[in-house]
């Protein structure tokens, strides 16, 4: 019984973290579907990745000031996939889908 006590919030933390990674590739397959331009997407998050490392190394040169863990949960904890899995993922899907609206639904440009 207490090793279901220990255990149980541990299980429930890799399980929600299991449904956000896999949440967070479904948006981006929206997205790469939405805008029919999936490597664009890859590029954005190439850059997005490159940034946060910068911004990592100043957060890590005032650490003393934080007092939440800065460092990326990994493994099963993980809530996003790594932006290597997401980029191949995008690079997988073909350029040419595009984003239908439901029938009867008239698409203007905004002005």
């Amino acid at each position: 019984m207490a090793l279901l006590v220990i255990a149980a919030p541990h299980a429930a933390s890799a399980l929600h973290a299991g449904l956000m990674r896999t949440r967070e590739r479904l948006a981006d397959r929206d997205a790469a579907m939405l805008t029919g331009h999936p490597r664009l997407l890859a590029s954005a998050l190439v850059k997005l990745e490159r940034y946060n490392r910068y911004l990592a190394g100043i957060i890590r040169r005032f650490r003393f000031i934080y007092t939440s863990q800065v460092e990326k949960e990994s493994g099963w904890f993980r809530t996003h996939p790594t932006t290597t899995e997401r980029v191949e993922a995008l690079l997988g899907l073909k350029r040419t889908v595009r984003y239908l609206p439901p029938s009867g639904v008239r698409m203007r440009l905004a002005q």
